[in-house]
């Protein structure tokens, strides 16, 4: 039993490092104290997007390890995890503004990124990942979430890459635009687990409640 923990120990540990190095190439900073983030014992809210943050969605445990990125307090993810014999996946999720590198007239109605924009900005996250891992692109595609407040569309990638451990990874990129921020979820996990782990995406991001 005890290299059984500590051999998948290691498995998830692995994962959760390539995902965090996946995750955002801006600097990691700490808020300033009079940015509105709050925290209770369940939830985690954000004031300014209006996202909220349970301790849980589905079967995947929210991370303590909430991280800022510049000063502002706007830029931030949260990440998620779901750890069981057969399911290790790392799963963050980013919030952002979605215009806030902006510069060209006329400027767009408020709260609604841009079409073109928000292609552009998953082209350069596919880039990245795919450049930073040398990750082959199983599948993209449009992506839509139908609910009865909600009707989201934006953009899906499958990565797959091989580590230097002798691993297969996969990687799950989704990417929206909302009110004005962009919506980034991450999914990586072990590729033999990809049958275990598929549904268990699909009914977080059927849960994961937006503003």
């Amino acid at each position: 039993m005890g290299l059984w923990i500590m051999r998948h120990r290691v498995i998830f540990l692995l994962i959760f490092s390539v995902c965090s190095l996946a995750a955002c190439v801006t600097t990691q900073s700490s808020p300033p104290k009079s940015l509105t983030f709050s925290a209770s014992t369940d939830t985690f809210t954000h004031e300014a997007s209006g996202f909220v943050f349970p301790a849980a969605i589905g079967r995947f445990q929210r991370d303590k390890d909430i991280k800022f990125y510049g000063t502002t307090g706007n830029d931030f993810s949260v990440p998620y995890n779901l750890v069981t014999p057969n399911e290790k996946v790392v799963g963050t999720v980013y919030i952002y503004p979605s215009l806030r590198d902006y510069s060209i007239t006329p400027v767009p109605q408020l709260g609604r990124t841009p079409d073109w924009f928000l292609q552009n900005h998953y082209d350069e996250v596919k880039a990245y990942i795919t450049a930073r891992y040398r990750a082959r692109i199983l599948s993209e595609s449009d992506y839509s979430m139908d609910r009865s407040i909600l009707n989201a569309k934006g953009k899906k990638a499958i990565f797959e890459w091989d580590t230097v451990g002798g691993e297969t990874v996969q990687s799950h990129l989704y990417l929206f635009a909302h009110k004005g921020w962009l919506v980034k979820y991450r999914f990586t996990y072990l590729s033999k687990y990809e049958h275990e782990v598929e549904p268990e995406i699909k009914r977080f991001l059927n849960l994961f409640q937006w503003p």
